[in-house]
């Protein structure tokens, strides 16, 4: 899996391009990450004001 952003907005997609959920930051985004695969993956969003929030592939919200 691996995660597209810009702006307020991430992406994340299968490693066969389709995608699987977007997600929306309160700030703009400058590191997006991912790590682990289908219900699994975490999603790692870092803003430009410091703070960063974890997702689960789900939409989940882990930790903000």
């Amino acid at each position: 899996m691996y995660v597209n952003f810009k702006g307020k907005t991430a992406q994340l997609y299968t490693d066969t391009k389709q995608l699987v959920r977007r997600f929306r930051a309160s700030a703009d985004i400058v590191n997006a990450q991912v790590q682990g695969a289908g219900d699994t993956a975490v999603v790692a969003l870092t803003m430009k004001n410091g703070k960063t929030v974890l997702y689960k592939s789900d939409g989940t919200l882990l930790r903000r």
